[in-house]
């Protein structure tokens, strides 16, 4: 009875012992197969060369604070002169010589005579200022000496014109106008004067 054991056990140990085997080959004939490529030939999978994007990592990682600041700096200033020039910026910016007329300053739409009387009685030299250049202008434009549009500057004006009065007239109503300059009386009686000299030299009295 006990030989029978030991003959079962062995023949059991003798199977298992095969079928690992049988595996372990089967494992090893598999891995063989994943080095062969598609055409059956025996060569390693290619490897990929990284020591050129290692060094650029590197290099990049190797900057100091300050210099990746000034990156970011350059970068945004660059996307907002973009979005400036595309016109998705409104930004808004203190008026200029090289700016046009505000709609208040239309020439064709002002009363000059009642605005006038108003700022004579209140003393308003600001406003008197504002309103002779407004009026020369208007005056020039019908005839015909220079050709208003509410879009052109007060500089385009005088260069139109080109007369070293009207350059005079024109450098005092963008300081009080847009420079916030406080006009005196000796000002405003200085613009009605040159006013009268340009209207002059240009076709007659007023």
């Amino acid at each position: 009875m006990t030989d029978n054991s030991n003959v079962m056990l062995d023949e059991s140990l003798a199977r298992s012992l095969a079928s690992g085997h049988d595996y372990d080959s089967s494992l090893g004939v598999e891995s063989q197969l994943e080095q062969l490529d598609y055409n059956g030939k025996g060569l390693e999978p290619p490897s990929i060369d990284t020591s050129f994007v290692d060094g650029i990592v590197n290099f990049l990682s190797s900057l100091p604070t300050l210099v990746w600041v000034i990156l970011g700096i350059v970068v945004v200033a660059l996307l907002l002169y973009w979005m400036s020039r595309a016109g998705l910026l409104n930004i808004s910016k203190k008026k200029d010589d090289d700016d046009a007329f505000d709609e208040e300053d239309d020439v064709y739409k002002i009363d000059f005579d009642e605005e006038m009387e108003q700022a004579l009685r209140n003393q308003d030299h600001a406003a008197i200022v504002r309103l002779v250049y407004l009026r020369t202008l208007r005056t020039l434009d019908e005839r015909k000496l220079i050709h208003w549009h509410l879009s052109k500057t007060p500089t385009q004006f005088a260069r139109e014109l080109n007369v070293e009065a009207f350059s005079t007239m024109t450098r005092h109503f963008l300081r009080v106008r847009y420079g916030k300059f406080a006009a005196s009386k000796k000002m405003s009686d200085e613009m009605q004067t040159l006013s009268e000299e340009v209207l002059k030299e240009k076709g007659g009295e007023e």
